[in-house]
């Protein structure tokens, strides 16, 4: 966690203290192995990168956000992605709220047509 601190220098500390809980969350209650961290200037924060348990294939960029502050407009989803300098078509946001819940979901690059259904 230290590391994650110092990496992050210069950004706000509430979202250094967020990205820790993230990556306290992915390593100590999922159980994540080889969670990496970087350092995204344009977004202020760390974002992790690593692969679900029995999943090495697909590399997960994780987004730290606090719910509070989320605004997922498409101007800032597309910030988001120019921002990570990763080759990435999918970002998985984790979305911390004040009473400590964090939820994960996953947000592809561009606007897909809905698929009707019956």
């Amino acid at each position: 966690l230290h590391n994650i601190e110092l990496a992050s220098n210069g950004f706000p500390s509430n979202n250094i203290s967020l990205s820790q809980r993230i990556f306290a969350d992915l390593v100590l209650a999922k159980k994540w192995k080889d969670v990496k961290f970087k350092a995204v200037q344009g977004l202020q924060i760390c974002v992790f990168l690593a692969h679900e348990p029995g999943n090495t294939n697909n590399q997960l960029i994780i987004v730290p956000i606090l719910q509070d502050e989320a605004n997922l407009s498409i101007e800032n989803i597309a910030n988001m992605f120019n921002s990570i300098n990763t080759p990435a078509e999918k970002l998985t946001l984790a979305i911390y709220s004040s009473d400590s819940t964090i939820v994960y979901y996953h947000i592809r690059k561009g606007l897909a047509k809905a698929t009707q259904r019956n």
